[in-house]
Parts: structure tokens; sequence; C-alpha cells
């Protein structure tokens, strides 16, 4: 996975959020707390940086090739993986699970709005 597939990817959430009305928009966004957020900055964070591994060791960094397997994975698979598996995690939060807690009070608001 590369840097291309990687902008389209953005490029067809940001186009999904887009179509979205705005009080879906909030419901969705409601469904993530602040450590949900801190994950998937991380997570696309670590998408990055594995998208641009291979160049970062032969620029930059020579000695991570002691981080490297020979026969092992390659980084742009597992920044693919990784992107699933964020895509996954993201689908779970807006289908299957809770409102966090710390997000009560917006919730109850939001309710509150939409139906009064």
């Amino acid at each position: 996975m590369g840097a291309e597939e990687l902008l389209a990817i953005v490029g067809i959430i940001l186009t999904i959020i887009a179509f979205i009305s705005e009080k879906n928009r909030n419901y969705i966004f409601l469904k993530f707390s602040s450590v949900d957020k801190i994950i998937l900055l991380i997570c696309f964070i670590s998408i990055h940086y594995l998208i641009v591994f291979d160049w970062i060791q032969e620029n930059w960094f020579p000695h991570l090739s002691y981080f490297t397997i020979e026969k092992g994975i390659p980084s742009t698979v597992w920044s693919y993986i990784f992107t699933i598996m964020t895509i996954l995690f993201i689908l779970y939060k807006i289908f299957y699970s809770f409102f966090p807690t710390e997000n009560l009070k917006k919730v109850i608001s939001y309710y509150n709005k939409v139906t009064g």
C-alpha cells in the first residue's frame, strides 16, 4: 500500500462524512471517546510511518534494517493490515458499541435537540 492508496482511502472517508447530514455526523462523532480519538491518531501516524518506512530506511536511517526480517512481511503490507484494522475499529464503534460515559451529557443534549 502506497501513499496514493492511503490518499484514496482518506478521500473516500472524507466524501462519506461530507454526504452525511450534520445531525447524523454529530451522532457518529459522539460514539468516540477521547481515548478512541487518540487511538485513531496513533493508527494514522503508524500507517504513514509504515508507508514511508523503506524510504526512511534508505535515505535517513540505514540502521533500521536491524528491525527488519529478511523473509518477513513488508512494511507496505503491514500498513494495509493497519488500515483494515482501523476501518474495522471505526465501523465497530459506529454500529456496535455504546456511547462512552464521558459523552453522556452531550448525547442527552443531542437527543433533546433532535426530539425537541
